[in-house]
């Protein structure tokens, strides 16, 4: 935590229309880019193509468990790391 250091970065995430009632918002596999040349250079290339063509689909279904509850000395111990 103490040397934590906050940097700016760029996520993208390109938005299409599918006959004109619907969006879909794509995923970018990078997540992220703490380069703002290289997401200016991404959105150029989105935008200058214009039309995309689906190489793959998948389905996932993720279960997630809820979080653990803590007592009050459990909470101690995690605020004091």
């Amino acid at each position: 935590m103490n040397n934590f250091e906050i940097r700016s970065f760029y996520k993208i995430i390109p938005k299409f229309s599918i006959g004109g009632d619907h969006t879909v918002a794509l995923e970018w596999t990078k997540e992220r880019t703490f380069d703002e040349k290289e997401a200016q250079f991404i959105k150029e290339e989105i935008e200058r193509e214009g039309q995309c063509i689906v190489t793959h689909c998948e389905n996932k279904e993720t279960n997630r468990n809820k979080p653990e509850a803590l007592n009050t000395v459990g909470l101690l111990k995690l605020c004091s790391q």
